[in-house]
């Protein structure tokens, strides 16, 4: 009888000592290292309309997990980006799903897609602190952001994403052409 108490005290040891190693090893892992497999999306707006940007080239590290992807520059996929409307005073808006450390945005004119001005952006836009840019609003534009996140609790990395935009009534069901 002593011996079968004895081995029963083992057992409800040995499974009280398993629970609370799963309960503290549970803690130690943070949401945010199991979720984010890939930078953040990218969301334009103005006050009438919004879009969300072609995630391009990035490359992520989360913990031990990292990614390296490849796209082609918005000067190749011109057909392929959303396109924004832009009004006269060409103010739009970035929403990331988690805010970049720095941010760089070049502009070229759609009627330079498919030449080799990749590296030489016509425009190079200011970001305010919120986020917000003005937009040329006179004519087509093709847009490349880069953004970058440092590493913090061992997740970051850098993006590029790629849209469009004309003035407004000048796109054809997103169609940049």
């Amino acid at each position: 009888m002593k011996k079968h108490l004895l081995r029963d005290c083992n057992s409800v040891t040995a499974i009280i000592i398993l629970s609370i190693i799963l309960v503290l090893s549970a803690g130690c892992t943070s949401p945010v290292l199991q979720t984010e497999k890939e930078p953040p999306m990218l969301t334009i707006r103005t006050e009438e309309s919004e879009i969300q940007a072609v995630r391009l080239t990035y490359s992520w590290q989360n913990g031990n997990y990292g990614v390296e992807a490849d796209a082609m520059h918005p000067m190749e996929m011109a057909d392929d980006l959303p396109v924004i409307d832009i009004s006269e005073d060409g103010l739009v808006t970035l929403f990331f799903e988690k805010a970049p450390d720095r941010i760089t945005v070049w502009a070229w004119k759609v009627s330079a897609a498919g030449t080799d001005a990749y590296d030489k952006p016509e425009l190079q836009l200011s970001i305010s602190e919120e986020y917000t840019m003005v937009l040329p609003s006179t004519d087509k534009y093709l847009y490349e952001v880069h953004a970058i996140w440092d590493r913090q609790k061992d997740v970051g990395g850098a993006a590029y994403y790629g849209f469009a935009s004309a003035p407004r009534g000048q796109t054809a069901e997103n169609n940049i052409y």
